[in-house]
């Protein structure tokens, strides 16, 4: 994206091929996250909702300056977090915290066009009360440690399209190498 074309056709072509490419990751993208909540039913999107409630919940007890009871709420929503779930509420923030940056970062590297269609579609399909705590806890998150050092925009481009997962991967790791 760098080269400087001395022929502006040569230039046209290659801004042709690199929309056609932006487009294609960002239709599979659409696609993973489309299939992901076409998945969820009504049960499935109250439990995310309740999963994000009682995050705030615990964000907003520290910010009292109290200490949220981690163990309870792990008990109840350990599950969601794999393998390997956070050992404490400061490293489960210190997680979201990243993920958040990653897809922020994923959005800021997409067009604005591509980024309002991905955010129209998200808001379709989310229900008002699960935006709300969505909103509330990037809120409080931004509230508790700002993340204005960890948002980065990453041009780039390719010729696969990747998922989602695979585009937030490829986020933290150039989060990761901006860090050292």
């Amino acid at each position: 994206t760098q080269y400087d074309f001395m022929d502006p056709e040569a230039r046209r072509q290659f801004q042709e091929l690199m929309d056609m490419l932006k487009k294609n990751a960002m239709q599979s993208y659409g696609r993973d996250m489309v299939q992901r909540l076409k998945d969820m039913d009504p049960s499935a999107m109250a439990n995310l909702r309740h999963l994000v409630d009682a995050i705030n919940q615990m964000l907003e007890q520290r910010m009292r300056g109290q200490e949220p009871d981690f163990d309870k709420f792990m008990e109840q929503f350990g599950h969601y977090f794999g393998d390997q779930p956070p050992q404490n509420l400061d490293e489960m923030i210190e997680r979201l915290q990243s993920q958040i940056s990653q897809a922020r970062s994923l959005l800021d590297s997409l067009s604005a066009e591509d980024r309002q269609s991905l955010e129209n579609l998200l808001n379709s399909m989310l229900d008002d009360a699960t935006q709300f705590e969505m909103a509330k806890l990037a809120a409080n998150l931004e509230n508790l440690y700002p993340s204005d050092k960890l948002r980065k925009q990453y041009p780039f481009s390719g010729e696969e399209s990747v998922s989602f997962q695979e585009a937030r991967k490829l986020m933290e790791t150039l989060q990761q190498m901006d860090k050292l």
